[in-house]
C-alpha cells in the first residue's frame, strides 16, 4: 500500500542570488512565483546543519494552479556551499525537465536569460519510452535543465540518479505509494542534452501519484549504464543544485510509525518549522529521511484547514 501521501508537494533547487533564479525561470518557462517563505533564523539541527538556520524562498508553479512547485530557495544562514555536480551518472536528484510547445522559442528564451549554456536541438528518448525533440541547458547556478517537445508548456519530472532501479522502484512504488507509469531502457542514446559527447544508455521507470493519472508531475528514476552511476547525493541541506523533494500527507505521526517499522534510513523525529510571515500558512510539521541512495526526502504535514 505504501504510505497514505497526498500528492507530491515540492522540488526543492537550492540557489544562490533568489531574484537571479526567479528571474531565470519566470522568462524560460514562465513560472509564476506564488507563496514566499522567509523565517527568522531557527534551530538547524532539522537540516544537519548546527547552530542557526535561515533562508529566503518562493514556491514556483507553472500556469497550472495545481502544477508541483520548485521551491526555489536561498540559504541565507549557512550561506550555499559547493557547486552543481557536472556529471550526469551522479547519483541523486540531478535533472528538472520541463515540456514545451515551442521548442525553438523556448531555447532562445533560455540563453536569453542567462543559461550558461544549451546543447543543440536534439532526437532524444525519453524515460516514457517515447522519442522527442529536446535540448539541454544549465541555470545561472549550473543545475541541469532538459525541455523536450510537448503539446503543453509544463514542469514535467525530476530525474533522480539511482544505484539499483529495481531497489529504488521498490522504495518509490512499496513504501512511498507512487504509481509507475512506464519503464524504459535506452541504449545508445545522445549525450548531448546530459552535457555528454558520446552516446549514453540508461534505464528508467516513471513513478507519479495515483492521483494525477498519467499526466501529472513525474519522479523519473533512472540507472546509468554508459557512463556507469557513481558519487552519493549532496550530503549537505545548503548545497547548490537540487537537493530534497517532499510530500503530503495529512497524518505525519502515523507515516513517522510507519517508517520506522521499515527501518527507512536516514529517518528523523516530526519538527515544528517556522515558514516566515510572509507565508498563508507560516508553520508547518515536517520529517526527513532518506531514500535508498541517500536522497534526502521530507513529508510536510497538511494543514487541517487546506484538507476542508
Amino acid at each position: 500500500m505504501g504510505l497514505p501521501i497526498r500528492g507530491i508537494g515540492h522540488v526543492n533547487l537550492n540557489c544562490s542570488d533568489l531574484s537571479a533564479s526567479r528571474t531565470f525561470f519566470e522568462a524560460s518557462f514562465a513560472m509564476r512565483a506564488r507563496i514566499h517563505t522567509d523565517p527568522e533564523p531557527q534551530d538547524g539541527r532539522a537540516f544537519g546543519i548546527e547552530g542557526a538556520a535561515r533562508w529566503d524562498a518562493w514556491m514556483m508553479q507553472d500556469a497550472r494552479d495545481d502544477s508541483t512547485p520548485i521551491d526555489l530557495l536561498e540559504w541565507k544562514q549557512p550561506r550555499p556551499c559547493g557547486e552543481p555536480h557536472r556529471q550526469p551518472e551522479r547519483l541523486g536528484l540531478r535533472r528538472l525537465a520541463w515540456g514545451s510547445r515551442t521548442l525553438e522559442a523556448c531555447h532562445a528564451r533560455v540563453l536569453e536569460a542567462g543559461a550558461r549554456g544549451a546543447s543543440e536541438l536534439v532526437e532524444l528518448e525519453l524515460p516514457n519510452g517515447e522519442t522527442r525533440r529536446a535540448f539541454g541547458a544549465r541555470d545561472p547556478d549550473g543545475v541541469d535543465l532538459l525541455v523536450f517537445e510537448a503539446s503543453s508548456d509544463h514542469l514535467d519530472h525530476v530525474q533522480l540518479g539511482c544505484l539499483d532501479l529495481e531497489r529504488s522502484s521498490r522504495f518509490y512504488g512499496d513504501v512511498l505509494g507512487l504509481v509507475s507509469s512506464g519503464s524504459h531502457r535506452a541504449t545508445a542514446a545522445t549525450g548531448a542534452p546530459f552535457g555528454w559527447q558520446a552516446t549514453v544508455a540508461w534505464s528508467a521507470e516513471m513513478f507519479r501519484h495515483e492521483a494525477d493519472g498519467g499526466d501529472g508531475f513525474a519522479v523519473a528514476l533512472l540507472q546509468w549504464e554508459d557512463p556507469k552511476a557513481s558519487g552519493q547525493p549532496y550530503a549537505c541541506a545548503h548545497h547548490l543544485g537540487l537537493y530534497r523533494m517532499a510530500f503530503l500527507v495529512d497524518d505525519l505521526d502515523l507515516c513517522h510509525g510507519q517508517l520506522q517499522e521499515l527501518r527507512v534510513e536516514g529517518l528523523g523525529e516530526p519538527v515544528d518549522l517556522d515558514l516566515g510571515p510572509s507565508c498563508p500558512a507560516p508553520r508547518c510539521r515536517a520529517l526527513f529521511f532518506q531514500d535508498p541512495d541517500g536522497t534526502c526526502l521530507e513529508l510536510i504535514e497538511t494543514p487541517a484547514a487546506a484538507r476542508a
